[in-house]
């Protein structure tokens, strides 16, 4: 499966190779009897058929007979989705601060074991090298059936072209000229500390005065407080979206001065590399440097890192 899914993500797009390797794993699925996963890669493969305009008429009528029996033994839906149903009963809590006890959830009615109740979607995520063939690079799902490469570095996987939009709107569209150089010469807190502060940058319009002015007013506030009270996990403010990620614990005073400077330095190559990929502006670079090092010094403190068996969600 890992061979198949590394032939999907370095093969030319759109090509007939392509198409093949979807097939590939739709009859794979099958055999699993992972059906919605089957109808998912028919589905990609015929999307291939539609550009390519020359499709095998034998073989077209063998994979909707398979697609057909796929359907039929799951009664699924035509355009199936890899996630999973979920009840959500936010409306039975409320999450509230304390000084006392700070943040908590209190409930206004009995809620039923297993249900859904609050999540907090993360700021920025990313996938380490253990899982890269078989895991969504972007949710983290493990989804080694339906993995679809990005159309333009071919390094990254999602379980979904949600899921790819997605990355590429937050962070992606900036990074996918460079990430084999950042994958290759940097450690993962590093890349992911560049990824906090394009997060930052997209979702602050990408006009970096407007960023500069928040991060500033925030320093001098020390009454500036984050409300959670989202029950999907997703701010459009940008204030709330990053003021949150923004304020978290560092561990700079730990930190020797020879290593502040190491760290210095590669958050200034970092946000030159990330200019000149995308042309942005020089003058930004100072500005996208310190972003990304303070990331740096919040990452070591509060990064979660997830240990995922292959048939559990992380």
């Amino acid at each position: 499966m890992e061979q198949l899914n590394q032939l999907i993500a370095y093969c030319e797009p759109n090509s007939y190779v392509l198409k093949v390797a979807y097939l590939g794993r739709a009859l794979m699925a099958y055999k699993s009897e992972e059906d919605f996963y089957c109808m998912y890669n028919i589905w990609d493969a015929e999307e291939i058929d539609a550009i390519l305009n020359f499709p095998n008429e034998s073989a077209k009528r063998e994979f909707d007979e398979l697609y057909d029996r796929a359907h039929s033994r799951r009664l699924g839906n035509r355009y199936p989705s890899p996630y999973n149903d979920r009840s959500n009963c936010i409306n039975y809590v409320v999450c509230n601060n304390s000084p006392r006890y700070g943040r908590y959830l209190h409930g206004k009615w009995n809620v039923m074991k297993g249900n859904l109740v609050l999540r907090e979607l993360p700021f920025v995520r990313l996938l380490l090298s253990g899982d890269r063939w078989m895991r969504c690079h972007h949710c983290l799902i493990y989804a080694p059936l339906v993995l679809i490469p990005c159309r333009g570095c071919s390094i990254m996987l999602y379980c979904s072209k949600s899921c790819r939009d997605r990355a590429k709107q937050e962070y992606h569209s900036f990074e996918c000229p460079i990430i084999f150089m950042l994958l290759s010469q940097y450690t993962p807190i590093e890349v992911l500390a560049l990824r906090s502060t394009i997060c930052a940058y997209k979702k602050f319009y990408e006009m970096p005065s407007v960023l500069e002015n928040f991060i500033r007013s925030v320093c001098m506030s020390e009454k500036w407080v984050h409300q959670y009270c989202n029950p999907n996990g997703r701010y459009k403010n940008p204030e709330d979206a990053y003021g949150k990620v923004y304020q978290l614990a560092t561990n700079r005073s730990r930190l020797t001065r020879e290593k502040l400077t190491i760290d210095g330095l590669r958050g200034v190559a970092l946000a030159k590399l990330l200019v000149r990929a995308n042309n942005i502006p020089t003058s930004n670079v100072k500005l996208l440097a310190e972003l990304t090092v303070r990331h740096m010094h919040i990452l070591r403190v509060n990064a979660l890192v997830l240990h995922c068996s292959l048939d559990a969600e992380p």
